[in-house]
């Protein structure tokens, strides 16, 4: 049996969902029961995270010559006085008070009220000052920076 997976990650964390494209199907593909008309090519299946958490991707069968593509996540990098500075997966809505909170919270030398959010708008690098209410991104940088004392 044959199954190419594609653009595989390095962390299943930061993977988003698999497409499930099988390869036994579409024009001049045969069907199951040897009839050599040729079959409609079924849909790609989209399997989520949230499938592979609770077992739903478990039903899936891959057959030979099945492909499997990973793309990679949307992520945003959480970066400055904070206690986890990092690069995080962007699921869902996440606020930048949010964002904060994963990347452990603000150090005690951490500006909370001076944060700023980093982003590419029409190909060029803006910097604007975020409220905790913002939504973030794909691909933002929040800094959180340090305090005056």
């Amino acid at each position: 049996m044959h199954v190419l997976v594609s653009h595989v990650l390095e962390e299943t964390r930061q993977v988003d969902f698999l497409l499930v494209v099988s390869a036994q199907s579409g024009p001049g593909a045969l069907p199951d029961n040897g009839d050599d008309r040729q079959c409609k090519a079924p849909a790609p299946e989209r399997v989520t995270m949230d499938d592979l958490r609770n077992g739903r991707a478990q039903q899936i069968l891959l057959r030979d010559g099945d492909t499997v593509n990973v793309p990679k996540a949307q992520t945003f990098i959480v970066n400055g006085f904070v206690r986890t500075p990092n690069t995080y997966v962007l699921e869902g809505e996440i606020t930048v008070q949010k964002a904060i909170a994963m990347a452990g919270g603000v150090t005690e030398r951490g500006a909370v009220s001076r944060t700023k959010i980093q982003r590419m708008v029409d190909g060029r690098l803006v910097e604007i000052k975020a409220k905790l209410t913002d939504i973030v991104q794909p691909n933002d940088t929040i800094v959180v920076p340090q305090r005056f004392f």
